[in-house]
Formats: C-alpha cells, structure tokens, sequence
C-alpha cells in the first residue's frame, strides 16, 4: 500500500533524527498523525498550541536539536505563532509542519473551516524560512530544503505546510532517502582569518570576550583560551554559564553595568562571540571600545549590522576558537580586569535594596540546584534580576525569553527540558501573571509524572509595568491584578502545591519538589 504525502513527511523527519512532537491533533492534519502513529518519534500533547512551541523550544535549547510543532491550521498555527516568534528572536532551531485548506480554495474566502487569507505570509512576517508542499511531487524537494536549512544555517524555527488534499495524496515519485541526518554543517575560519585572528589576540594585553548564546556549544574553548590569556568573559543572557558567572574571569550577563562597562572600555582587544550585542542584555548603549572589534557569527547578516568590527569572521564558534586556540603563543598572561566578585557584589547590594526578597529566593535556588540544573524563566522581574544575579556555571542552564520577551514561557519550557534531559533538575521560575498564560500545561507534566518544581513568585501585580508606571507618573491601570488561587489550580491539574513561609520553608520544600515525581508549584508570596 502507497503512502501518503503526510506519512512520507514524517518518515523523511525519523530518519533524519527528529525525534519528539509537540502538538494537538485536529480534523485538519489526522494525515501526519497516521505517519506518526506509525514511527518511533514521541508525540506530547499540549494543552494549548503556544505551549507546543514552547515545550518544543526549551526541548532544543537544551539539546541543540530541533523538535517537530504539528499545529493544526488556521487558529492552530496562529496560537503557536507567538511561541514560534520567539524561537526566531532567540535563535532556537524548530520544525513547524502545519496544514492548510484545500490547493482548490486557498485564496477564494469561501469560508472553508480554518480558513486563512493567507496562511503562509503570516509566517514570513515572523519567519525567513516558508516552504509550502502544493503537489505532492514537490515533497521530497521541500524536506530536503528544510532540513539543509537547519542544518547549515543560523538555528531559527523552519516552516511547512501541507493542505489537506496534498497531504492525504499518494507520495509520488522515488523517495530519495533518509535526506541525511540533521548534524549541523560546520562552518570554519578561513585560514586569512584564523591569521588575523590569532595576530589580535596575541598582541593584545588586555583581551575581553562577550560570548552570546552562539557560543554555548564553544564553552570548553571559551574557558581554556580565558585562562591562557588572562581574558575577562561577558556574557549576554543566552550565553550564562559557558564560563561560570561566578568565576574568577565570569563577569556573567553585566553587559549593562557601570563597572564592566568601564572595564570593556579599556581593553585592546574585545571577541565578540555569536552574539547580537542586542538591547535586551544591556538596556543601554554599548560603551566606547577603543580597542580591536572582533566579531564572530555564524550570520552573515549579523556581521553587516552594528556595531561594525575591524575584524568580522563568518564561521561557528567553535571553529574559530578552536583555530584560535591553535595560534595562540606559548605561555599564560594574567588577569588584568581585577576583582569580578567585588562587581558582582556590589550589583547585588544595590538590587537588595529594592528587592531583597527576590534575592533571597535566587540565592536559595542557586544553593539548591546542581550546578548542571535548568531554570526556565518568563518575564518577570525575579528572573530580569536572575538574569544579573543568578550564577550559572553550565552553558544552556538559564533559559529566558529574552528578544521578543513574551509571557507564558516558564512553564512549557520547562517541560519541554525535562523532556528532553530527564536525568538532569530542571525548575520552572514564573509570575502570578505570566503563569496564568500557560499554566494549563500543568496537566502535561503531570500526566508525564515529571519531576518539576514550578516556582510561582506572586507580588499580586504586573510589577514591572507598575514600577514604571509610578517612574512615569502614570496612574496605576490593569497592573494591581490578584490571581486565583494557585492551589487550586494546581490540584485541578494533578500537581503538588506548596506555599512556604520563609526561606529556609522554600529551601525544604524545593528539595523536596526535586525528588517528586510530578510537579509541584510552590508559591512563593511578595511580602512588601
């Protein structure tokens, strides 16, 4: 018996490597649910199709992997669309297979269920990879076009759709394989720029690395070329933990801080290392570098904005550093940046002043949490603090939504983790408000029993709009907002609850969240 277009598809992502779903089966794409009934790539459900994405988001960053999206058309793609704009903004590979109407109706308003205008330019506005399946001739070429754009290019989601009618059509012509296994293509230094690269570094005296969220997969050879050359590391948030951020070269996500902004000022020579050095790390302009610009990116595109470089390197990250590292001279050079503890420590103060509370909570999650544990983040401002003053010593560990910045994150990211790493801790660190966004995938990880502490920081309010507000001399509207009962709806969904009285209650209850087999949300109450 033929297959159809819908079970080629999904047999073409098996035998690449795909091997995690996130979606909701709907009337419209039953077609690549028979191909995934029929493969060995687990499929969850998700509650709600923003939260597919999402899960499938914290699943790839991770892994590093992609994982396939299956919403359904129309209302389903547009519920994941937020979810999918933010793995654009934050570089975080995915697949979204969506289906659509009919070939015969798209375009005609005919009122067909589902339908939209046009469903695939709603994904080029968010999107600069759309491919569309029209005939199922078309098929092999599309599958082959995604997956050499996944695996050759910046990570970013990749978009197909299907219609109904091509998807459910007998898959024409011969199959070409497997397509190759999704193993990213490495793209190295030239050797002129592994010349200029390495004549940079070995003149420079005072050498500064900004590492973003590009050089996660480099963080072995970000760490030894620092301490052969004595340079002091920045990260931007993505890129927490590939040196430690409380280590003695770790000036951690401080891109924006007074001190190491002075600090970047001064040195000779500054590697800028897959990284957008964009506003959301920073909130104000970059300093003055007077020193030698390097920028390394694995985007052309990127090299061409901005600050522009004296030198620009289109390559991985860890091609150029391992290039890098094999020109450097012999021999160790010192520090010269001083003491990182007393940058790290007086930022502290200055935030415990305002926000004491919150500090203590990051602190007794640091102490709790194994060094290689994940915290997946929303928007809200204990984790914009966790962002400075939560240190992270594993590359990948600290998973925020920083560019498009949109609530309801914390959560499915989570899952999406756990999922991926069950063998590692993984926490989910959220508002009262940016929780109530996704809070019904609860019920997915319950019903995976995984172990996930789901830490709900309720100050009653949208606190950041509010402080701003008050600073703007605004009068204080839709911010003063109580939310329902999480005990509630952490029993509704099969999950613990917990709501400690102190500190040292949060430390216990923690623990014990991290040795339970389902979540547990743990409401922690703002008590200013």
């Amino acid at each position: 018996m033929s297959q159809s277009c819908g079970q080629r598809l999904i047999e073409i992502l098996e035998s690449a490597g795909i091997t995690d779903a996130f979606g909701i089966p709907g009337v419209h794409n039953l077609e690549l649910y028979r191909g995934i009934a029929g493969s060995s790539i687990r499929h969850v459900t998700s509650r709600h199709e923003q939260g597919a994405a999402f899960m499938a988001d914290g699943y790839a960053r991770v892994t590093g992997r992609p994982a396939l999206v299956l919403p359904i058309s129309g209302p389903g793609l547009l519920n994941a669309a937020t979810a999918i704009g933010q793995a654009y903004s934050d570089s975080v590979p995915m697949l979204i297979v969506a289906t659509n109407n009919p070939v015969s109706t798209l375009g005609l308003g005919g009122g067909e269920l589902h339908e939209t205008r046009n469903q695939s330019l709603c994904m080029q506005g968010i999107l600069d990879t759309v491919l569309s399946v029209n005939h199922p001739a078309q098929l092999e070429e599309v599958l082959a076009q995604a997956l050499e754009r996944l695996r050759s290019s910046r990570p970013r989601p990749v978009y197909i759709e299907l219609p109904i009618d091509v998807a459910s059509q007998p898959a024409s012509g011969a199959a070409q394989g497997s397509h190759g296994a999704l193993q990213p293509r490495i793209v190295p230094a030239s050797n002129e720029d592994a010349r200029r690269l390495g004549e940079a570094v070995n003149g420079a005296q005072r050498l500064a690395m900004i590492v973003g969220g590009g050089a996660r997969g480099a963080s072995d050879l970000v760490r030894s070329i620092a301490e052969k050359t004595g340079a002091l590391v920045v990260s931007s948030i993505a890129g927490k933990g590939i040196v430690p951020d409380d280590g003695p070269a770790g000036a951690g996500a401080f891109l924006g801080d007074d001190a190491v902004q002075a600090l970047l000022s001064k040195a000779d020579c500054v590697l800028a290392i897959g990284t957008e050095l964009a506003m959301p790390d920073r909130w104000r302009p970059l300093p003055p570098m007077t020193g030698t610009l390097v920028r390394i990116d694995i985007d052309p595109a990127q090299l061409a904005r901005p600050p522009f470089a004296s030198l620009r390197i289109q390559a991985d990250a860890r091609a150029a550093l391992q290039a890098l590292e094999a020109a450097l001279k012999p021999g160790r050079r010192e520090p010269w940046f001083g003491d990182l503890a007393a940058i790290r420590g007086a930022a502290a103060q200055a935030y415990r002043q305002r926000r004491p509370q919150e500090l203590d909570i990051l602190a007794a999650l640091r102490e709790t949490l194994a060094d290689d544990g994940i915290v997946a983040t929303d928007m809200t401002q204990i984790a914009y603090g966790g962002n400075l003053h939560f240190p992270c010593r594993t590359p990948g560990s600290w998973l925020h939504p920083v560019g498009y910045g949109t609530l309801g994150y914390g959560l499915p990211a989570a899952i999406g983790a756990k999922l991926a790493l069950p063998e590692r801790q993984v926490v989910s660190l959220s508002g009262d408000y940016g929780f109530g966004f996704t809070s019904n995938e609860l019920a997915v990880a319950a019903s995976h029993g995984l172990c996930l502490p789901v830490i709900v920081w309720n100050n009653h309010r949208l606190g950041q709009i509010q402080d701003d507000m008050d600073r703007l001399n605004i009068a204080r509207i839709g911010v003063e907002i109580e939310p329902p009962s999480l005990e509630l709806i952490a029993k509704a969904h099969g999950a613990g609850y917990v709501a400690p009285a102190d500190i040292a209650a949060f430390k216990a209850a923690l623990k014990d969240a991290l040795e339970t087999p389902r979540p547990v949300v743990i409401e922690m109450r703002d008590k200013a």
